[in-house]
């Protein structure tokens, strides 16, 4: 498995502020430095968190996220 940032993933197809995911490949530039989302990956698990960094309500956009099977991990 590959992670990486760097390139938005909404560069790469997905929508913006979201990771982008791949049999084996996880973008997760999801545009922080845009306003979008700031977003890391619990790679264990499956799931993604990630909040807003717009500058009105910085940070209080909490959201989680999983994909694929994530067994042995509380949902």
């Amino acid at each position: 498995m590959i992670v990486f940032g760097h390139t938005p993933t909404h560069r790469m197809g997905a929508a913006p502020g979201e990771i982008w995911i791949r049999p084996d490949r996880i973008g997760i530039d999801t545009g922080a430095k845009h306003g979008l989302r700031l977003t890391l990956v619990d790679l264990t698990c499956r799931k993604s968190y990630s909040c807003s960094t717009k500058e009105k309500g910085t940070y209080t956009d909490f959201r989680m996220a999983a994909w694929g099977k994530n067994e042995g991990c509380e949902n």
